[in-house]
């Protein structure tokens, strides 16, 4: 016997979820993009789940092929849905490491595009909001830093700061003696 609340056929690209043991039924969108799978939010209704993985799809079409992705769009996707995966907050330093990791692995598959200024000052925003401190640890930019030098991409950390001014509160750097001592 079918529940009230599932249609009996789904919207292309939209699969249904239920907790073992529970009754209720939502929804989300589900689809590959050159091998990575890509989620919306869980809803209720089918067809909110169907417009979030459409509206999704659209956006990664604007975007275009990992040869011409943004490495920040790209970046911001996979913590996008690394967060939906895990239920828990990202940290800036959690981010970088994220970024170390995929830039290693595309490194040789795709020309890398420059993290523009303003996707730095989006996802550091971002980081703020997901960290309890209203400041961003030194230690974070200077892996952001690293980061950069990695790619042999110009530093935008500074020109970050400098634009966002008093919205961004850099930590006092700690002497170079302790800073494997920082947590």
């Amino acid at each position: 016997m079918d529940t009230p609340n599932k249609p009996k056929r789904l919207p292309p690209h939209v699969v249904a979820y239920r907790r073992k043991g529970g009754t209720r039924v939502q929804y989300r969108g589900r689809f590959r993009v050159e091998g990575r799978q890509i989620t919306t939010p869980l809803r209720d209704d089918p067809k909110a789940a169907y417009e979030d993985v459409h509206a999704r799809m659209e956006e990664v079409e604007a975007m275009g092929s990992s040869s011409c992705i943004t490495l920040g769009r790209a970046f911001a996707l996979l913590i996008e849905d690394s967060i939906r995966r895990e239920a828990e907050a990202i940290t800036l330093a959690g981010y970088a490491t994220v970024q170390k990791r995929l830039l290693r692995r595309w490194r040789e598959e795709m020309p890398l595009n420059l993290l523009t200024v303003a996707e730095l000052q989006e996802f550091v925003t971002d980081a703020k909001r997901e960290r309890t401190a209203a400041t961003i640890r030194q230690k974070d930019l200077t892996t952001i830093a690293r980061l950069f030098k990695l790619a042999k991409l110009p530093n935008p950390v500074p020109e970050v700061i400098d634009s966002m001014g008093k919205a961004l509160r850099v930590e006092d750097a700690k002497p170079p003696m302790f800073d494997s001592f920082a947590d």
